[in-house]
């Protein structure tokens, strides 16, 4: 009963994916959709331990120009939020003959209970730039 126990893990960690602030839309009748970027004035990526889901960049470092143009900012000036996945098990088999046993088993997906958010939305114009 003591012995013979088997544990598994699968551990995910991943870095956030990079992200390019747009302009929403065809703001500069350029003909093509979120084509323009709005001018970087500051590093838009907040400490890690200051990142909350209303605040995930600063925002006050991105700033629209008039009249539209392409702006500063150039592509993937901020990283998305992280993910962590922490999946366990525990199993063991019985053995009661050559032939015959039972396997016990129990699985534990995101053991830890980490909350792994969606990318925050990178869009500015007609709609408010959530951070």
């Amino acid at each position: 009963m003591i012995g013979g126990w088997s544990t598994n893990a699968i551990v995910q960690l991943q870095s956030g994916l990079p992200m390019t602030p747009q302009h929403s839309g065809d703001a500069g009748s350029m003909g093509t959709n979120q084509a323009l970027r709005p001018d970087l004035i500051c590093n838009p990526n907040l400490p890690r331990g200051e990142q909350t889901v209303e605040k995930f960049f600063r925002t006050e470092c991105l700033a629209l120009q008039t009249p539209m143009r392409y702006g500063t900012s150039g592509r993937a000036v901020f990283s998305g939020p992280g993910r962590i996945g922490i999946d366990l098990s525990v199993g063991k088999v019985f053995r009661f003959s050559e032939h015959r046993n039972l396997q016990f088993r129990t699985e534990f997906f995101n053991a830890f209970n980490h909350p792994n958010f969606n990318p925050p939305n990178k869009l500015w114009g007609t709609q408010t730039l959530d951070a």
